[in-house]
């Protein structure tokens, strides 16, 4: 009777340890599906580059969405929460983000927290003041090979296994982006040199400008803070009717208003410009336009240009 007690007291014993193993296993893997690096970005330009480097292995989350201006974002508690949240957080810099640029900077002392402008040689980005720069890199496809370089290198260091990983991805998105890149070259061949003139609401397409050896005019600076006065308006009629300008662009993110009086003036100074709306600059599309991601936003961009100043 004592020996069946103590085999079947084994038994069970087998069993009920079977069932804990069993169970931590089970818990570990929904626990490791369950958690994903939380990785927060600014702007959906930059957040829509990390994705492509870690794919689905991490949670990205955009802290600006679809048509919002950089320039004039005021965060809000939400944000913070995602920003304490976070495992990483990636920014544009270079003062793009304004009054967030003073958090993100504090932010930097607790977590990793990355200005990826900060990557760049100060040489490749374009000088607008004694110390500050063109925060619009993106408009470069070459500068922004070294942003999907430097994402992929930060994320290696903080997780080392997943590193090959990384730089597989970044290796893939630049090749895409070296695609793009050609494709916009090719685009431009059919714009006489005399017609290769972008005249936009604020000045956000310099570097395209430089890459693609596009003149460009701005009404307002390179921040949308700075609202455009009488001078500015006359400054830039005289400048379209001056090199016979035909078309000038509202952005998706800037009211076109200031745009439309620059028309206005044209036309009763007896020049008929058009003014095209929907060209993207400082934030993508929602997931059903033509811009939803960076490159479509390129591409979309180019076409529009080229299809209305050749």
């Amino acid at each position: 009777m004592k020996t069946i007690f103590n085999r079947t007291f084994v038994y069970i014993t087998i069993f009920i340890s079977a069932c804990i193993v069993l169970a931590c296993s089970n818990d570990r893997q929904q626990s490791s599906q369950r958690y994903k690096a939380r990785i927060v970005v600014t702007t959906n330009i930059m957040a829509d580059v990390v994705r492509n480097i870690v794919k689905d292995s991490m949670e990205v989350t955009s802290i600006m969405g679809p048509g919002v201006d950089p320039h004039l974002y005021k965060a809000t508690q939400k944000d913070f929460t995602l920003f304490k949240e976070a495992d990483i957080i990636f920014y544009n810099g270079l003062h793009l983000e304004g009054k967030l640029s003073e958090a993100l900077n504090k932010l930097s002392q607790q977590k990793p927290c990355y200005a990826l402008g900060d990557a760049l040689p100060k040489e490749q980005l374009i000088q607008v003041g004694s110390s500050t720069y063109d925060p619009h890199i993106w408009f470069d496809p070459l500068l922004m090979k070294i942003i999907v370089a430097e994402v992929a290198s930060k994320l290696s260091v903080h997780y080392p296994t997943m590193a090959a990983y990384f730089k597989q991805n970044a290796a893939s998105y630049k090749e895409a982006i070296d695609s793009v890149h050609a494709m916009i070259k090719e685009k431009f061949k059919e714009v006489p040199t005399e017609r290769k003139i972008l005249v936009t609401a604020h000045d956000a397409f310099e570097y395209y400008g430089r890459r693609y050896e596009i003149q460009v005019k701005g009404l307002q600076g390179i921040s949308t803070i700075s609202e455009a006065g009488l001078y500015d308006v006359a400054a830039l009629v005289s400048f379209i009717i001056g090199n016979d300008v035909k078309a000038i662009f509202a952005e998706t993110t800037v009211s076109p208003k200031a745009l439309q009086s620059v028309v206005e003036s044209c036309q009763n100074k007896g020049h008929k410009v058009k003014l095209v709306p929907g060209l993207y600059s400082d934030s993508l599309g929602d997931a059903s336009s033509p811009a939803s991601t960076y490159l479509k936003m390129l591409v979309f961009n180019t076409t529009l240009i080229v299809d209305n100043i050749k």
